[in-house]
């Protein structure tokens, strides 16, 4: 009887279109992955439409055929493993990934030798492109930014979804009013959405769309938390971190038009391009930014940034989100720890009393309405 353990597995659950990581174990005729949160989310090997791809060629996508989740896994036995796990029902697809992976490797030692031929002339150009990709966002209008964000918003935030609550809408709406006032650059107009999901986050997309997961809303203790959240995301929304990722990912070709200052073809381009740099997630040197522009709205706004270095520490209580798996993005980001002492080194060094409580009305009534629509969400049944 195999049995496999702690296969690091992500899940996109039906609906949603962001990945929740977890460890999985591979047992006779089924996977069962535990998710960051404590959910269990099962599989029927025989249950599943089994494909294959990511950027190695090397990663498994199972799509359950009874709740629609797909778990990705990346793991170089996995193949080996889920043969024997799955008594016959998925050979006919491991012995297709088999060949076109022979015959990739074939063609993969063709086309090296004929880029160690040609990697010479273009080596100094092809270091230097992603540093003047990321740097031409400046040329870009910031109407872009927002077709970007337009064209993502239906797929990592579906009105299934949503959490329609008029009371988060007004807990949120009103943490918004008071930082808008003061972010560091105009031009991008913000939209919130509520997502009934348990996780403790929130995330923005280009130009300005920002969802909250209803998990931040019902973990914290006080609406400081939530503002620097905010604060924080609404940073990566005005230094436009997601343009300059896309912009650092487009090819030589596009890359020229770029350059050129050609950008007719970037809201074609968006939703693609900007999925996957969103998935790739910000860079180190990115979120500590967006700690520190957050920071500093959140000091202009006259409101307690301790919030901001308070939601580092919920999430460094919960397992997970703190360990690197297979998505890539979750390596590059600083650790819990590392960025809780930079913002209370910044608060040390500012001195003074420290802000009055933001006066969001009862705001236990407002977690306990996340909680309901925690309750309440497809999500979750």
């Amino acid at each position: 009887m195999i049995r496999v353990e702690n296969l690091p597995v992500s899940v996109f659950e039906a609906g949603s279109g962001m990945p929740i990581v977890g460890r999985g174990t591979l047992v006779q005729g089924r996977l069962e992955v535990v998710l960051h949160d404590g959910r269990v989310v099962g599989f029927d090997l025989g249950q599943v439409d089994l494909t294959h791809g990511g950027a190695s060629g090397t990663m498994f996508f199972l799509k359950a055929r009874d709740h629609g989740a797909t778990a990705s896994v990346d793991h170089p036995e996995f193949t080996k493993n889920l043969r024997s796990a799955a008594d016959g029902a998925l050979d006919a697809a491991l012995d297709s990934f088999g060949r076109s992976h022979r015959s990739r490797i074939g063609w993969d030692r063709i086309a090296l030798g004929f880029v160690l031929v040609t990697a010479v002339a273009f080596l100094a150009f092809v270091a230097a492109l992603p540093g003047l990709m990321r740097d031409s966002v400046d040329a870009i209008p910031r109407s872009v930014d927002r077709s970007i964000g337009d064209a993502m918003i239906g797929t990592v935030a579906p009105d299934v979804a949503l959490a329609h609550d008029p009371l988060l809408d007004a807990a949120v709406a009103e943490i918004m009013a008071r930082l808008e006032p003061h972010v560091s650059h105009d031009g991008f107009a913000y939209r919130t959405r509520i997502l009934a999901t348990p996780d403790v986050n929130a995330f923005a997309l280009p130009g300005g769309q920002i969802v909250i997961c209803a998990g931040l809303l019902a973990r914290a203790e006080r609406p400081e938390v939530v503002a620097g959240v905010l604060a924080h995301e609404i940073a990566h929304v005005t230094e436009r971190h997601a343009v300059r990722g896309m912009l650092a990912n487009l090819g030589i070709a596009l890359g020229v038009r770029v350059l050129l200052g050609q950008i007719d073809f970037l809201p074609g381009y968006a939703q693609d391009g900007a999925m996957l740099a969103a998935m790739r997630g910000f860079s180190r040197e990115e979120e500590l930014e967006a700690d520190s522009v957050g920071f500093d709205t959140l000091v202009a706004a006259g409101l307690d940034p301790q919030g901001l270095a308070d939601v580092f520490r919920s999430l460094a209580r919960i397992p997970g989100t703190e360990m690197p798996g297979m998505i890539s993005w979750m390596s590059t980001h600083p650790q819990h720890d590392e960025r809780i002492a930079n913002i209370e080194a910044r608060i040390r060094a500012r001195g003074g009393p420290a802000p009055a409580p933001m006066p969001v009305a009862d705001w236990p009534a407002v977690r306990a309405a996340a909680d309901r629509a925690l309750a309440n969400s497809p999500l979750s049944r």
